[in-house]
């Protein structure tokens, strides 16, 4: 009975250590969010967001850590991965990398950093790992969108499933800013991109994202992590390159910058008898922008880029100005003229739901310079001709 009661007694001992020593194995995973800032390029503009899983007895970044990030296109050109996004076509795929190069990687480049450890379960911290080492063994691929599926927003996604839900409350405080005054945020200081932007992001982006959707920015899914899950973001690094003061009315100013040199253009061109050119420069400056904002619109996947009321403000029939004849030119002035000034008023009244007012004056001032041109020539008295000698 003794051998029995021994050998019953170590069977129960054995099983009893097996499931701690489970346990504790399920227990060992680390879920590190990783939130870097801003950097000097333009892909860099918004920061970025990574997932890194490690073993819970190993520290951070100390190398036995391995890091999941979404923000990467299949092929390394820039062109490429902007093409292929409006396109709609999943060319973005998640890699991995130890924590010790992620953070070095990111330091080097002078980018601010910071680190929360997720407060998941044995079970969470495991199902997330797993899931994210899942998208990269099997090639997961995504079409880029930079409100719906980003290097944050893929996240955000992943985060939630692994923890049932606790994180799709979202941000109890959104903010009121809409989706094209978060992307102007983070152009601040850059004119042309900004200049671009105002022309091709049409109505769909004058909403204000609700909690969980303002989660697609890194910043915003570090706070919903903090809100939703209990834990602040710890400082890593602080950005070390001196950030100039900006300004995301810089793309705004560039846009009356030019029309106020079309329109002075004109003057000149009239006082000089050079309005005939003057009248080309408008027409090819406006008419090229309207074939660009035409194209994004009709190229683009998004729905943001192809619904647009610039696509009303700018018409590439403004190529053919230096090409018509007076007889023409002055009902179609008058025309282009009324249409923008009826577009600006219905935007006044909140009819419009986009900012063209910009644009408008791009359009109507280097156009009304040229009718009240045309205008004044017309009714300038013809030279009398001199008397011949008797």
């Amino acid at each position: 009975m003794r051998p029995l009661l021994r050998a019953l007694l170590s069977s129960w001992l054995v099983v009893v250590c097996l499931a701690a020593l489970s346990r504790d194995a399920r227990a060992e995973t680390a879920i590190d969010l990783y939130t870097v800032g801003p950097g000097s390029y333009l892909y860099s503009a918004y920061g970025h967001s990574i997932l890194c899983a490690r073993d819970a007895s190993a520290k951070p970044a100390e190398g036995k850590g391995k890091c999941y990030d979404y923000g990467v296109a299949d092929k390394p050109d820039e062109l490429y991965a902007f093409w292929g996004s409006v396109r709609g076509r999943a060319i973005f795929v998640p890699i991995s990398l130890d924590d010790r190069a992620l953070v070095a990687f990111f330091t080097d480049q002078g980018r601010a950093m910071e680190r929360q450890v997720l407060p998941l379960s044995a079970d969470e911290a495991s199902a997330l790992a797993a899931s994210l080492e899942h998208d990269v063994t099997s090639r997961f691929a995504y079409a880029y969108h930079p409100y719906t599926a980003n290097c944050a927003s893929l996240l955000r996604d992943r985060i939630d499933e692994a923890t049932h839900g606790r994180l799709r409350p979202g941000l109890s405080q959104p903010g009121a800013a809409t989706f094209r005054q978060r992307m102007e945020v983070g152009l601040s200081g850059r004119a042309f991109e900004l200049a671009a932007l105002s022309f091709i992001l049409g109505p769909m982006s004058e909403r204000a994202p609700n909690g969980w959707e303002a989660m697609f920015t890194p910043e915003g899914l570090r706070d919903g992590v903090a809100e939703r899950l209990g834990v602040k973001a710890e400082p890593l690094a602080e950005r070390q390159a001196y950030i100039l003061p900006t300004s995301v009315t810089a793309g705004r100013l560039l846009i009356f910058l030019v029309a106020g040199a079309l329109f002075a253009g004109v003057r000149f061109g009239a006082r000089k008898n050079r309005l005939g050119v003057a009248i080309k420069v408008v027409g090819i400056v406006l008419g090229l922008l309207a074939l660009l904002v035409d194209a994004t619109a009709l190229l683009s996947t998004w729905p943001e880029l192809s619904r647009n009321f610039c696509l009303v403000v700018l018409l590439p029939t403004d190529l053919a100005l230096g090409f018509m004849s007076p007889r023409w030119l002055v009902p179609y002035l008058k025309a282009r003229l009324g249409m923008v000034v009826a577009l600006a008023a219905l935007e006044v009244v909140s009819v419009v739901g986009q900012p063209v007012l910009p644009q408008v004056v791009l359009v109507a001032l280097p156009l009304a310079a040229i009718f009240f041109a045309l205008r004044a020539t017309a009714k300038a008295p013809s030279p009398k001709a001199e008397p011949s000698a008797a």
